[in-house]
């Protein structure tokens, strides 16, 4: 289930929360990641 806590863990880093994963950059930014997130809910 991707609630806001399970995105911003996942956006915060993506290999620890799905190991093998494509995405391999960490969004490091707790305000970017905020708003990653609600955009994403927008959608």
């Amino acid at each position: 289930m991707w609630d806001d806590r399970a995105l911003n863990d996942y956006l915060e880093s993506p290999q620890k929360y799905v190991p093998g994963g494509k995405m391999r950059e960490a969004v490091p930014d707790a305000n970017k990641r905020a708003a990653i997130v609600q955009y994403l809910k927008s959608q």
